[in-house]
């Protein structure tokens, strides 16, 4: 309750309320007044609990793709790949159609791509981000894909899962990271641009832009993710 009588005394109408005074004091009994003191409280709290910030610190902890120098997999659910430290990549064994589909027709394929890495629970890289319910979760994307001027990190959705709650709050979470990862300066021993970015690619993007380069896919993802993070922030334009 103290969370609410400080908003109601302080915040809810530009200056402070003496609730004493009984002219002010009847005003609760409107439930219009009360809904909207309500509705505005439980909006804060859950802004605040799906939201989940990243600083760029001096230093950071750097990991190369090779600190995993072996994946297992079964050859049936595995694709080979011609950009990779790795001869052969893993897809899930349900639903993995499109990751395969993805990097057979996108990134073997396009020349801006120079290397790409699908993401194993071996290479520890995750990203903190607290789920619809407000609770602290680990998230791992997908892909990273670095061309000469960005790393990617990529998720692929299937197109039907798009608008789950969960997708959001992950891109809100991952498009912050990207920012935050973007501002630490690279060590000379790594080849790497200093810029990341978060892409959400569907599998109606790929199939309507066949035989297109990643960088035109790139260009469908990032208005998507735009339009997902948007949403998350309860913001139309």
């Amino acid at each position: 309750m103290g969370l609410v009588d400080n908003y109601a005394t302080g915040r809810l109408f530009g200056q402070e309320v003496d609730w004493d005074l009984p002219e002010n004091y009847r005003m609760l009994a409107f439930s219009h007044l009360f809904d909207f003191v309500v509705k505005t409280l439980r909006q804060a709290i859950g802004d605040a609990m799906s939201r989940v910030d990243f600083y760029a610190g001096p230093e950071a902890t750097w990991r190369r793709a090779s600190d995993s120098r072996a994946l297992v997999m079964r050859e049936s659910n595995s694709v080979e790949t011609r950009k990779a430290i790795y001869p052969r990549m893993a897809f899930a064994a349900r639903g993995g159609g499109f990751e395969r589909e993805f990097i057979q027709r996108v990134l073997n394929t396009s020349i801006e791509v120079k290397s790409f890495v699908k993401l194993d629970r071996r290479h520890e890289f995750t990203v903190p981000y607290r789920s619809e319910t407000g609770v602290l979760r680990d998230y791992e994307p997908d892909f990273v894909v670095r061309t000469d001027d960005t790393m990617y990190l990529v998720e692929t959705k299937a197109d039907k899962d798009l608008e789950l709650p969960n997708v959001r709050v992950k891109a809100l979470a991952s498009k912050s990271w990207c920012e935050a990862a973007s501002l630490v300066k690279v060590p000379e021993s790594l080849v790497q641009p200093q810029k990341w970015e978060y892409l959400v690619i569907s599998e109606k993007m790929v199939r309507q832009r066949q035989n297109q380069p990643f960088e035109h896919l790139a260009i469908a993802g990032r208005e998507k993710t735009e339009e997902i993070t948007r949403f998350a922030q309860g913001k139309l334009f």
